[in-house]
């Protein structure tokens, strides 16, 4: 009998022993049910426990959950600023900022950059960084820029590029490898203009240079004028002997053919330091209102007798040229030399070509020239069509003693001298030169009406010689002089008295007082020199007649000495004849 049926039969039983099985039987399930309960509530109990835990922990984790999406919207609003304000600087920082793959592609580019190149953000993106690179720099792109990045991940330099408008920039960049886990690594690119500080450093240096170069010029001018004095004492030496030998030999004997020789030796020695002393701008000239296409029609007359014939010269002379304030036979020397440097530029046939015009330069003209100011010039513009020369040999052309030529032929002073006459007359000098196409030179004369010069005399030597019984008294420090000077005047009846400073030439004149006629005194002696002893006569004898005899007057120096009461100046070397003239002149004058 099933367990139901069990029941159902005891719970209609009215047999009392049913009956009380049948109470057992409750009591038992009852005690089973209870105990089946207690289990049923302590199981729930623990689910329940196990629940609550559970929901607890769900609700900690949902808590952190909202905490975490709550910042993670912060972040995201922190990144979206940043991002935002990247994109603004990116966008109009006027830096360049782009990157590009290892190929030079680029990648991206800011709008500045995009301006810059005059394209399109989309446009610019599918294109080469040397489609904008000069073509002289791309090869220098492709062989070092890349190959550096590649290989050491960094480089940084300056290149130039073409704008839109057609301008060359200067870009200062600084690139730098990008590395990527599973795609193509790339370059991050920053970049600035650096055009104007290129160029300001460019005219800085040319300015250095210009200053260098005026300074080397000076001091071999200096130098020049330095040495003048002693180099001019000693061709007077040498030139009083051979003019003693001459007047003691016959034009006919075996030996006046080489004493000619040696004459010609000593003028051509005095011409090598007028050209030093023409350089540095430390000889004496005649300035005077000049016409200058004058001086060059002139100077064209005569090279046209003297360059070779397969040279041609042709002249473009303004018809409204200014005037300038210089020397003449200076301005033709300028020409001369410059002719003879283009005729050696042009050994078998080329053509010279001269201009003139009239300029107006700014001060925003003048400001990369040191040695020129705002105002009205002249502009002599010489050029040839012959070899040229390379930049080297332009920067050098006006140093004194260099040369292009073979030892022996030239002084290397051709060009210095007309550095250094240009440069006298307050004129400015350039020279511009290409191998195989020629050289141009640019000379600026300032006009006259905006410049003035102070005038310097040159004391002219006339030829005929007459003698005399007058007493000299000469003031030398060289004995040769003395004696040269000495015996040559006697042949011409003069009674000397020679002097080796200027303490014994006073004391002379103060024991002698009118017994000396003239005094042919030097400058540069021991003692107190000439300029103080000139000074020193002139406060006891204001009659006495005096000749300077130097190897070197400073420029400026002989106006200064006329107020003195100098009779005359003469300057060693000088020929006996033309000395002794002077002298005759001097003493004949009232």
């Amino acid at each position: 009998m099933k367990e139901e049926e069990e029941l159902i039969y005891i719970a209609k039983s009215r047999d009392p022993e049913v009956k009380n099985k049948k109470k057992d039987r409750l009591r038992r399930e009852v005690i089973r049910l209870r105990a089946k309960t207690a289990d049923l509530e302590a199981l729930l109990d623990g689910r329940s426990a196990e629940a609550f835990d559970y929901f607890k922990q769900m609700d900690q984790a949902n808590r952190e959950l909202t905490n975490k999406i709550a910042q993670h919207k912060q972040t995201l609003k922190a990144l979206q600023k940043s991002e935002q304000l990247y994109r603004e600087l990116f966008n109009t920082i006027r830096d360049f900022i782009f990157t590009h793959d290892l190929e030079g592609y680029f990648i991206t580019v800011n709008p500045a950059l995009a301006a810059r190149f005059g394209s399109t953000l989309k446009e610019i993106t599918k294109r080469r960084i040397t489609d904008f690179v000069l073509t002289e720099d791309q090869v220098d792109f492709e062989q070092n820029y890349l190959s550096q990045i590649k290989k050491d991940g960094f480089t940084q330099g300056i290149f130039k590029i073409r704008t839109a408008e057609g301008s060359i920039r200067y870009i200062e960049y600084s690139s730098t490898i990008v590395e990527r886990k599973r795609r193509k690594a790339y370059a991050s690119v920053s970049g600035r203009d650096v055009t104007e500080r290129i160029l300001a450093e460019s005219k800085l240096k040319e300015l250095q240079e210009q200053l260098i170069h005026a300074q080397k010029m000076e001091a071999v001018g200096t130098l020049a004028s330095g040495i003048a004095h002693d180099f001019n004492n000693i061709l007077q030496s040498i030139s009083g002997y051979i003019e003693l030998m001459k007047a003691k030999t016959s034009s006919g004997g075996p030996d006046h053919s080489y004493l000619l020789e040696m004459e010609n030796a000593v003028d051509r020695a005095a011409t090598l330091v007028r050209r030093l002393l023409t350089f540095g701008r430390k000889v004496e000239s005649r300035f005077e209102a000049t016409d200058l296409n004058q001086s060059i029609e002139q100077t064209v007359k005569m090279l046209q007798r003297t360059i070779p014939k397969m040279i041609t010269l042709e002249t473009d002379l303004a018809d409204d040229l200014r005037m300038v304030f210089a020397d003449p036979y200076q301005l033709e020397q300028i020409v001369l030399n410059l002719s003879a440097n283009a005729k050696d530029a042009m050994p078998n046939k080329g053509n010279i070509v001269i201009k003139t015009s009239n300029v107006t330069f700014s001060e925003n003209d003048c400001k990369d020239k040191l040695d020129l100011s705002p105002g009205d010039y002249v502009t002599l513009i010489f050029s040839d069509n012959g070899i040229g020369m390379d930049q080297h040999t332009v920067q050098r052309i006006f140093e004194p003693f260099f040369s292009t030529k073979d030892v022996g032929q030239g002084t290397g002073l051709g060009l210095s001298t007309v550095y250094g006459l240009v440069n006298g007359h307050g004129g400015h000098i350039t020279c511009e030169s290409l191998q195989g196409v020629g050289t141009t030179f640019r000379i600026l004369f300032p006009a006259l009406d905006n410049q003035s010069f102070r005038k310097m005399e040159i004391i002219e030597i006339e030829q005929a010689v007459e003698a005399g019984d007058e007493t000299i008294l000469i003031v030398d420090d060289e004995t040769s002089i003395l004696e040269t000077t000495q015996e040559f005047l006697k042949l011409y009846g003069y009674l000397t008295i020679t002097a080796m400073n200027g303490e014994d030439a006073i004391k002379i004149l103060k024991e002698k007082r009118d017994g000396i006629d003239l005094v042919i005194l030097d400058l540069s002696m021991p003692g107190m020199g000439g300029v103080t002893c000139l000074k020193q006569i002139r406060l006891f004898d204001s009659a006495v007649k005096i000749i300077i005899s130097s190897g070197y007057i400073e420029d400026g120096m002989a106006n200064g000495l006329r107020e003195c009461g100098v009779s005359g100046f003469i300057r060693k070397p000088y020929r006996m004849a033309e000395f002794v003239h002077r002298i005759r002149s001097v003493l004949d004058s009232t």
